[in-house]
């Protein structure tokens, strides 16, 4: 059978982040280029998406939204007039090393649309809530998954052992009454914890996650307290399709 050949043509970076001359000269300076799929084969690519390269070898792939995250941080650097052009451009090529070492963060993402797959999750979409979140951690080689309640009701008794075994006070004012008074707990980011730590019996200090959806307001406020439990002492959690992470650490 026929297999279209994905093509990449370089991307009008104009339309993507409309970047200033400044950027366009450090990009030209450090061989980078941006490219869009032009093609459509399921098997290697997925149409509209966007690559990466310096010096022809790809260090990212991802969504037109991850390509706007990271050409805002390069322009970002690029007209600090704090910086010269020397530590601009020594600025940019770190911030570039270090997506070359989490390159591999969209094979995480990709674990989690087929663990939805394998277990009849809906398609994850940003703007309905109903389709739920899913998150996954690994442990020495395994990886570990953890869902929102609604869709795990089994998974409610032994949230409700974590609730019992934490101290939440402080940071909490008062000891919460039940998992209603502590959500985070009912979410994938601490299922996923719950998940790995009750197989592993330990976790290690520093811990990467990888979540479909942005991680909310209550799981930033209350994962120190279920970290600080589990002996974590630094939590990043790469969610919502970005190329930074949140980083929660424990003082």
């Amino acid at each position: 059978m026929f297999k279209p050949v994905v093509k990449y043509v370089v991307a009008d970076l104009k339309a993507i982040y409309n970047f200033g001359k400044a950027t366009l000269k450090f990009l030209d300076d450090l061989a980078i280029t941006i490219l869009r799929n032009d093609g459509y084969a399921p098997q290697l690519a997925i149409a509209g998406e966007y690559r990466i390269m310096q010096h022809n070898k790809t260090i990212w792939e991802g969504t037109e939204d991850a390509i706007k995250q990271f050409s805002k941080k390069i322009d970002d650097i690029a007209n600090n007039r704090k910086l010269t052009q020397k530590e601009a451009k020594a600025q940019i090529q770190e911030f570039v090393d270090e997506i070359k070492v989490v390159k591999n963060i969209k094979l995480h993402y990709d674990d989690i649309v087929n663990f939805r797959k394998l277990k009849k999750i809906p398609k994850y979409i940003l703007e309905d809530g109903a389709s739920g979140t899913v998150a996954k951690i690994e442990i020495n080689g395994k990886n570990f998954f953890g869902i929102n309640s609604s869709f795990v009701p089994e998974s409610i008794s032994l949230r409700k052992k974590w609730f019992d075994k934490i101290s939440w006070v402080p940071p909490k004012k008062s000891v919460p009454k039940h998992l209603g008074y502590t959500q985070s707990l009912t979410h994938a980011e601490a299922h996923s914890l719950i998940e790995a730590f009750e197989e592993m019996g330990s976790l290690p200090k520093k811990v990467i996650m990888y979540v479909d959806r942005p991680t909310c307001n209550i799981c930033k406020g209350e994962l120190p307290i279920i970290m600080k439990a589990m002996g974590i002492e630094e939590l990043a959690i790469f969610s919502g399709n970005k190329i930074e992470p949140l980083l929660l650490k424990l003082n």
